[in-house]
C-alpha cells in the first residue's frame, strides 16, 4: 500500500473500524479479501499495539456507561443516553469515542501550542528580536514566517512552544513535532 492508504487504514481500525467495513475498504482499493482476514488484520494490530488498544476500549466503555468521555483537559463530550442504545447506535458512539478524545486533546495542544508562540514571539527577548509571524494555523500545524537565517533558533522555539512546554496534564508527555522547512 502507499503510506497514505496503510495510515488510512490503520487510523480507521484504531477508530472503531471493524472487519466488514475494512473489508469494503480494501476491495474499492483493488486488494480482494474477506471479513475473516480483515478480522484477523485487526487483532493483529490490537496485538501489535496492546496499550493504546486497551486506552481506546476503555474511552469505548466509558462513552457507553458514563455517557461522556473526558479529556486530560477536563474537556467532555457527553453521548446522553448511550446505554438504553441498540448495538448498532452504541458501534457508532464507540467510534465516535475513539476519535473524539484523540482530536480533542490535539486541539487542545494545538491551542495552547498557538498562546505559546503568540507569548513567546511579544514578551521574550530572542522572540521580538526574531520577530517571526504565525501566519496561519492548519489544524495541528502552524505555518510561520521568519528569516532563514534563524532556523535553527526558530526549530528550537517551536519546539519549545508545541512539545516541551505543552504537556499533556497528568501525562508529564508532550506531542512529537515534525518541522517541515519551505524556502518562498
Amino acid at each position: 500500500f502507499p503510506s497514505h492508504d496503510r495510515r488510512a487504514i490503520l487510523f480507521g481500525i484504531m477508530y472503531g473500524r471493524g472487519a466488514r467495513a475494512l473489508a469494503r475498504e480494501l476491495s474499492s482499493m483493488g486488494i480482494e479479501t474477506d471479513e475473516k482476514q480483515c478480522q484477523m488484520i485487526i487483532d493483529g494490530i490490537a496485538k501489535m499495539f496492546p496499550v493504546t488498544w486497551k486506552f481506546l476500549k476503555m474511552n469505548q466503555a466509558s462513552a457507553i456507561s458514563n455517557g461522556f468521555l473526558a479529556t486530560n483537559f477536563g474537556n467532555r463530550r457527553y453521548f446522553s443516553g448511550a446505554e438504553f442504545l441498540q448495538d448498532k447506535e452504541q458501534a457508532k458512539i464507540r467510534r465516535e469515542a475513539s476519535n473524539s478524545f484523540i482530536q480533542s486533546t490535539v486541539a487542545m495542544l494545538a491551542l495552547r501550542a498557538g498562546i505559546n508562540l503568540y507569548n513567546f514571539r511579544y514578551r521574550t527577548e530572542i522572540g521580538r528580536r526574531i520577530g517571526y509571524k504565525v501566519l496561519l494555523p492548519i489544524h495541528d500545524a502552524f505555518l510561520i514566517e521568519y528569516p532563514k537565517s534563524l532556523r535553527r533558533d526558530m526549530d528550537a522555539i517551536i519546539k519549545l512552544c508545541m512539545s516541551t512546554k505543552n504537556l499533556i496534564p497528568g501525562t508529564g508527555r508532550g506531542l512529537g513535532i515534525d518541522i517541515e522547512h519551505f524556502q518562498r
